[in-house]
């Protein structure tokens, strides 16, 4: 796993967002999508392509419940200017739009690719904001994630969250995806300092191909700290991590870090929450 350059991960401090209670599109309907804590972020999962399942007019094949209470960002990527309180990042060889198409998730969701290696740059492709000054000890983030294509040669990472310590301490949770294979991984980063890799988590295949995906990320950032993904529901791993606490949050979705010789990705994001959790 290499280690990002300080300057890697860029987050807005200004965008504060004020979750509704009502209804958003893409997140209408149902029960409390966390009840029960550790399973995925709540919305109705779906197994398979929208596409196959002769659902292209779903979006991203997830009805996902009313926003809760709890949560500090619900992004349906649905209404009339849904980039206006985020801040985007993008390199030079990498594009990102708001798209319906080929997402499968009418009417919006997020599109990013990385197109190919540029020599002597750092690539990435993302929009970022901060959740506020509150303190988070113990939350999920999820998102619906259509992988369009894997690069061939090298890695790329997606929906980083950092949570700030009251120290200046980064504390970073990602998910890289190479051409076969996936895994979660844990930084840490002290201010002054470099960034040191922690836990990770080995995936295997489980992030498919030309699918929608439900993916939960669950942190517990207090002792006995763990961290574990969800797939459509389901817990699919989970490990120990020991370096990572408590903090701020900023999130990000999109194409996080491609180095200089990672070939060309692409994949589109939506219905983004992240829920603090009891």
């Amino acid at each position: 796993m290499r280690l990002r350059a300080c300057c890697a991960l860029l987050f807005s401090a200004g965008a504060v967002l004020a979750c509704t209670a009502g209804a958003l599109d893409g997140f209408s309907g149902g029960a409390d999508p966390d009840a029960g804590g550790s399973g995925d972020a709540g919305p109705e999962a779906s197994s398979g392509n929208d596409a196959e399942a002769g659902g292209g007019n779903t979006d991203a094949g997830v009805d996902a419940s009313t926003c809760p209470s709890t949560a500090l960002l619900c992004e349906s990527f649905d209404t009339a200017d849904p980039l206006a309180t985020w801040a985007a990042f993008l390199s030079v060889n990498a594009s990102q739009s708001l798209v319906s198409n080929p997402a499968l998730s009418p009417p919006k969701s997020l599109h990013a690719s990385l197109d190919g290696p540029a020599t002597g740059s750092v690539r990435n492709a993302y929009i970022s904001r901060s959740l506020g000054s509150s303190v988070v000890s113990h939350a999920k983030y999820s998102y619906s994630l259509y992988i369009e294509s894997r690069p061939s040669a090298g890695a790329v990472e997606i929906c980083s969250v950092r949570l700030t310590s009251t120290a200046g301490a980064f504390n970073d949770f990602y998910i890289s995806y190479d051409a076969t294979g996936a895994s979660l991984h844990e930084q840490h980063h002290e201010p002054g300092g470099s960034y040191v890799a922690g836990a990770s988590l080995l995936l295997g295949t489980a992030l498919a191909t030309g699918k929608w995906l439900r993916v939960g990320i669950e942190l517990m950032l207090t002792d006995p700290r763990s961290m574990a993904v969800s797939l459509d529901g389901v817990e699919i791993a989970r490990t120990g991590f020991s370096l990572n606490g408590p903090g701020t949050v900023s999130a990000s979705v999109g194409f996080t870090f491609g180095n200089e010789t990672t070939s060309a990705a692409a994949a589109s994001f939506d219905d983004v929450a992240f829920e603090v959790l009891p």
